[in-house]
């Protein structure tokens, strides 16, 4: 409603805003206020109420009170708008200076935006942008701006960077998807599909290929990224080139296929068969592969990275050829405009090979239980798709082919610390037999396939073996009394274990059972399900990549566009 609706004694106790007037000219803020209607009858009502009271103390202190808060909202509304029309003047003297509006956005980590808030947004005291005001104030402002200015050019070209970069590296996913096909491949099992690590279970194995940060390393990419083109002008170049980026494959292919080939054969080992395919493969598939190609598909032919953050584990972790490929590639860093300013930005060079040595007491392991298994010429990705549980020892965890390599290979390396110390636990009368050589048992099997279960077990009464927690063994065998009677006749050779010097109570855990009592892992069920080639041909996936429109924008909407890259 307009102000001159109201009451003139009212004028001073509501709050009302003016259009198209000034406070410089008060004798028309009655014709050019505007108030709200509701605000404004509450006030009238109230006004008239204590009004009509013989003791006019609280109506006076009422009437004080309104004024103050009226004025008091009045005020801040004009240094609001005070600082939005000198803001509004700072940022069009700025364009006028030759300026880009965006030079005037400040990222929230952005160094300036400190003092750009102090003196545009919020200054303590605006003043009127006089043009000595203005003068000395952009005598602040200009340094902030160079560099705004610089780390914006700065994040774009990044960006840019890094969209031809993943844009390059889904060409290469597509190719390895496509050309040629996979060298083996399994069907999914119905076993696996009821676990979630089904998911991370690859069904098939393909040829080595190449990684981005090969890719980069070519002359014509190089120079593109020199250019700093966009991704259309970067995507019509690759595909300009396309014969020189499938020539650089077929070259990587080949000397890093040899070089994984060499180091496999360091041993010099002689194969009655180099391969056995998986049942019902396709004969002409797998006559297709070379010896070479056969030889890294065994699933005893492992790898183990020599890299820094793998120095710290007890025991060398054993990958197939191309988890080994995967680990030794260091991971790419995403676009993180913020880190900017703290840490330079850089894109991660390919590997020296050299950090991929070959396993070979994995290898000597895996041709045990592969013999144990009945399959001494499997492929890697045909025993991946099971799970085993050990058939020796008190651990009846269902394990993957690469963690039973593992427990086993733990177990080897305890021998080979009791063997040499072996003095200090004859001192002590202490036997240790390791049960998985496998020479130990000729009536047990050392492994045998498991199905997988989440169930936690029952809780039952556990011990904690005395013997096992002696060094060089150092172990931490917990079990239920049948267990750890078994495990002390079979390991340490006690038939009459007795409190406090074979066995002890368990000691209590923050977060587990009570001491005395843990969950058991019962012997999972036999998985019998077999593993069968899939001669199916594949799907060819799509393809995604940033067009060249979206290039400049804000870094929180990424717009993706699908294409067809042949």
């Amino acid at each position: 409603m307009k102000l001159h609706e109201l009451p003139d004694e009212l004028h001073d106790l509501v709050h009302y805003s003016l259009k198209g007037g000034s406070e410089d000219f008060p004798e028309m803020r009655q014709f050019l206020g505007v108030t709200v209607r509701g605000d404004a009858n509450l006030i009238w009502n109230k006004y008239k109420k204590l009004a009509k009271h013989e003791d006019k103390t609280a109506w006076r202190e009422w009437v004080a009170q309104r004024k103050d808060s009226t004025a008091a909202r009045r005020e801040a509304d004009e240094k609001r708008e005070l600082l939005e029309t000198r803001r509004r003047q700072i940022e069009e003297r700025l364009l006028e200076a030759g300026w880009e509006a965006a030079d005037l956005k400040f990222k929230p980590w952005s160094d300036g935006i400190q003092q750009w808030h102090e003196l545009v947004e919020m200054p303590k005291q605006p003043r009127p942008l006089t043009d000595r005001v203005w003068k000395n104030l952009y005598a602040k402002l200009k340094p902030l701006l160079e560099t705004n200015r610089e780390e914006r050019i700065e994040r774009e070209y990044i960006k840019r960077k890094i969209r031809r970069r993943d844009w390059l590296e889904g060409v290469l996913y597509k190719l390895k998807r496509t050309e040629p096909p996979p060298l083996l491949k399994v069907k999914p099992r119905q076993s696996n599909s009821e676990t979630l690590s089904s998911v991370f279970r690859s069904v098939t194995k393909r040829d080595v290929f190449p990684f981005v940060h090969d890719a980069l390393k070519l002359p014509l990419i190089q120079q593109m990224n020199e250019d700093d083109i966009g991704i259309e002008e970067f995507r019509e170049g690759i595909k300009e080139h396309q014969s020189k980026v499938e020539d650089f494959i077929t070259d990587w292919q080949d000397k890093t296929r040899v070089y994984l080939v060499n180091l496999i054969q360091e041993e010099d080992r002689e194969y009655s068969e180099i391969l056995q395919p998986p049942k019902n493969m396709d004969l002409d598939a797998f006559a297709r592969l070379s010896d070479d190609q056969k030889l890294l598909l065994r699933a005893d032919s492992l790898f183990y990275v020599d890299t820094a953050c793998f120095r710290t584990l007890m025991v060398d972790q054993p990958y197939d050829y191309g988890t080994a490929l995967q680990t030794a590639y260091p991971s790419l860093p995403e676009y993180q405009p913020y880190d900017l300013g703290t840490e330079p930005v850089y894109e991660p060079e390919a590997p020296d090979l050299t950090v991929i040595h070959r396993y070979a007491t994995a290898q000597e392991v895996a041709r045990d239980l592969l013999e144990d298994l009945g399959k001494p010429n499997a492929s890697f990705v045909e025993v991946n798709q099971l799970h085993y549980s050990c058939q020796r020892c008190h651990d009846k965890s269902a394990r993957d082919w690469t963690s039973m390599l593992e427990h086993y290979i733990n177990h080897k390396q305890i021998q080979a610390k009791v063997d040499k110390h072996a003095s200090l636990l004859a001192e002590e009368g202490i036997v240790y037999r390791n049960v998985h050589d496998r020479s130990f048992s000729n009536d047990r099997p050392m492994i045998k396939p498991a199905r997988r279960s989440s169930a936690l077990g029952a809780r039952v009464p556990v011990k904690m073996c005395k013997l096992c927690e002696r060094k060089p063994i150092d172990l931490n065998v917990t079990l239920s009394i049948p267990r750890l009677e078994k495990h002390l006749l079979e390991v340490h050779n006690v038939n009459d274990p007795k409190p406090e010097v074979h066995y002890s109570l368990t000691l209590a855990s923050m977060f587990g059972p009570s001491p005395g009592s843990d969950y058991e892992i019962e012997e999972p069920d036999e998985d019998n399900e077999e593993v069968e080639a899939d001669n199916a041909p594949e799907e060819v996936p799509v393809e995604y990549y940033w067009p060249e429109s979206s290039e400049l924008e804000d870094e929180g909407e990424e717009e993706w566009a699908e294409s067809d890259l042949q």
